[in-house]
C-alpha cells in the first residue's frame, strides 16, 4: 500500500497507485534507453520476420537477446535487405526490440520498432516508426524533402504533428555505420563519430565510439572471448553505453544503463533470442524509489525542508536548476544542498513565456471543446490567473478518480473523456485547462515524497506562468501550491515532434542520487 495527500488527508491507494507517481518519467527514459540501443520505434505494416526461407535480398542480420543481471528480459532484432527504390540499390534496415520488466511485482511490456531507408553511400534518407507500452502506440514518419529539410510527422493520442528538421549533410543510415566497424575496424585509442538520427526523439545526434583496450569479455553463455571494447556517447542523450567488438567489427555484446541497471545485450541465435522471457527477479520500481537518510514527516505540508542531494557524478549534480520552489543554496562538485519552499505568485500582471506554453501540441490540446467547458465552468466568476490555476487543479484532483496504470502516455483529448490514468494523466489534463484560460503552462518532472514508503519516486506534475514566473500546482495533491516534498528536475511544453526529449535530464538523475534531509521548518 501507499499514501498520497489529497486535500489535507491521506488516501490510501494499492501498491499499484506508486505507478502514478514513478511510471511518468521512468517509462519514457525505458522507452528513450532502447532508441540509443539505435532501435527506434516502426511502422506496424509490413514487420514480417524474413523466417528461415534464404532471401538473397538478405545483406545482414542479427538476433541479440537482452538481460538485466541474469533476468532474460527481451530481445532484439536487426535485418538489413538491399532493394530497388525508383531505379536505385538502397538499403532497407528493420529493428524490432521487445523487452518484458517488473515494476512494483507488474510485468510491464514494451515494443519498438523501426525502419530506416539509406542509399548506397550510407546517407539516410527516410524513416517510420511505431513504439508500444501497454495499448498506447505512437507512431512517426520522416523523409527528406529537399536539400537539408527533414519532415517528420506523427500520430499518437488521435493528435497528428507534423514538423520540418534542419537535416545536416552525411546523417548516416544504421547499415553504413556497421558497415564502417566491418570494413574500417577501430583500434585501440581510435575514436570515430557518426552523425546519426533518433526516430524515438526525433533528433539527429552525433554519435561517438572511443575504442579503449582489447580484453577477455564474458559472453552470454559463461565463455570468454577477446574482444574490443567502445565507449559510446551521443550529444542528444547525457548517457554512456558500452560496446564489446570481435576481430571482424561485429558487436558480441553491449550494455547499457537502464533505470539504475545495466542492460546487456548478447549476439545470439533466433531460437535462444526467442525464448521466453525470466524478469522476476529485478524491479525497475523499487530500485528507482530513493529513500532519504531520514523520514520527512508531512512532507507535502511543509512550508520548507533543505535536503543535501548527494550525487555519483558532477553531470548528474548539473541536473537540479532553481525556481520559486528551490533554491540551491551550496554547490560543491556533486554535492548540492538545496531548500524546498511553499511559493505563491505575487498579483502583478505577468508577460507571456511564449505560444508554445499556450498552444495546442500531440499531448496538450486546450483548444478541444469539452476542456474549454470545463475550464470556463470551474473558473467562471473569477479573474486572477492563480486563483484559475489552483481551482483547476482542485477539478483535476477530485475528477481524475479512475486511476488506471495501464496507460502509456494519454493526451487531455482522451483523459478529457476518460478520466483515467496516473500523475501523466493529471499533469496534461492540468495543463490543458489552464491553457484554455489562458494561462501559460507546461508540465515538470522531478522527484515527489511518498509518505508510507519514506521514499521519493519519479513524478510529474504542472507549471504555470504567473506573476513573472512559474510556480508549480499538482493534480495529484490539490493543495493550491507544492510544499516540501518536490524535487524538480526538468520541465517542458511538450510541443514538437521531439517531445520526449524533455524526459531526457531524468537519465543523468536516475540511479545516481542519495538524499539526505537538513532541516525543515
Amino acid at each position: 500500500m501507499i499514501l498520497v495527500l489529497r486535500k489535507g488527508t491521506y488516501r490510501v491507494f494499492s501498491l499499484d497507485h506508486r505507478r502514478s507517481i514513478e511510471s511518468t518519467t521512468v517509462r519514457q527514459v525505458l522507452f528513450a534507453s532502447l532508441a540509443l540501443f539505435a532501435l527506434g520505434p516502426l511502422r506496424a505494416a509490413d514487420n514480417a520476420d524474413p523466417g528461415d526461407t534464404p532471401d538473397p535480398t538478405i545483406v545482414d542480420q542479427r538476433w541479440e537477446s537482452a538481460y538485466i543481471g541474469s533476468d532474460r528480459i527481451g530481445f532484439f532484432h536487426v535485418v538489413t535487405r538491399k532493394v530497388a527504390a525508383q531505379g536505385k540499390g538502397v538499403f532497407h534496415t528493420r529493428q524490432h526490440g521487445r523487452l518484458t520488466v517488473q515494476r512494483f511485482g507488474q510485468k510491464m511490456s514494451m515494443e519498438t520498432l523501426a525502419d530506416y531507408w539509406e542509399l548506397e553511400d550510407g546517407r539516410l534518407y527516410a524513416t517510420a516508426a511505431q513504439s508500444q507500452i501497454a495499448q498506447e502506440v505512437s507512431r512517426s514518419r520522416g523523409t527528406l524533402v529537399g536539400p537539408g529539410k527533414f519532415q517528420v510527422t506523427i500520430e499518437s493520442k488521435g493528435t497528428k504533428v507534423s514538423e520540418t528538421l534542419d537535416w545536416p549533410a552525411m546523417v548516416l543510415g544504421p547499415y553504413a555505420q556497421d558497415e564502417s566497424l566491418r570494413k574500417d575496424r577501430l583500434t585501440p585509442g581510435q575514436t570515430r563519430s557518426f552523425r546519426t538520427f533518433l526516430p524515438e526523439l526525433n533528433v539527429v545526434s552525433n554519435r561517438t565510439l572511443r575504442a579503449k583496450e582489447l580484453g577477455d569479455t564474458t559472453l552470454a553463455d559463461g565463455t570468454k572471448a577477446n574482444l574490443l571494447q567502445v565507449i559510446e556517447t551521443s550529444d542528444a542523450a547525457p548517457i554512456e553505453s558500452t560496446l564489446w567488438l570481435d576481430e571482424e567489427g561485429q558487436t558480441r555484446r553491449m550494455s547499457l544503463p537502464l533505470a539504475g541497471f545495466q542492460m546487456t545485450t548478447y549476439r545470439s541465435t533466433k531460437e535462444d533470442a526467442l525464448q521466453a522471457t525470466v524478469a522476476g527477479n529485478t524491479d525497475l520500481g523499487y530500485q528507482t524509489l530513493v529513500k532519504p537518510d531520514k523520514p520527512v514527516p508531512h512532507a507535502h505540508s511543509l512550508a520548507s525542508a533543505t535536503y543535501r542531494l548527494r550525487f555519483s557524478d558532477d553531470q548528474a549534480a548539473s541536473a537540479i536548476t532553481e525556481s520559486p520552489h528551490q533554491k540551491i543554496l551550496s554547490r560543491q562538485g556533486s554535492t548540492l544542498d538545496v531548500r524546498i519552499q511553499r511559493a505563491r505568485p505575487e498579483n502583478k500582471p505577468s508577460p507571456s513565456p511564449g505560444d508554445e506554453f499556450l498552444g495546442s501540441n500531440t499531448y496538450i490540446q486546450p483548444d478541444n471543446p469539452k476542456i474549454q467547458a470545463v475550464a470556463k465552468e470551474v473558473t467562471k466568476g473569477f479573474e486572477d490567473p492563480w486563483e484559475k490555476a489552483t481551482l483547476l487543479e482542485a477539478w483535476v484532483d477530485q475528477n481524475m478518480s479512475n486511476q488506471d496504470f495501464s496507460i502509456g502516455f494519454a493526451s487531455s483529448n482522451e483523459i478529457i473523456d476518460t478520466r483515467r490514468g496516473d500523475c501523466t494523466e493529471h499533469a496534461v489534463l492540468l495543463a490543458a485547462l489552464c491553457r484554455a484560460e489562458g494561462i501559460p503552462a507546461r508540465v515538470a518532472m522531478g522527484l515527489v515524497y511518498l509518505e508510507q514508503s519514506e521514499s521519493f519516486g519519479y513524478h510529474m506534475w504542472t507549471e504555470v506562468f504567473v506573476g513573472g514566473d512559474w510556480y508549480s500546482i499538482d493534480g495529484t495533491i490539490g493543495h493550491g501550491s507544492i510544499g516540501a516534498g518536490h524535487i524538480k528536475i526538468a520541465d517542458g511544453s511538450l510541443k514538437g515532434v521531439d517531445a520526449n526529449s524533455t524526459f531526457l535530464p531524468i537519465f543523468k538523475v536516475i540511479g545516481k542520487l542519495q538524499i539526505d534531509l537538513l532541516n525543515t521548518q
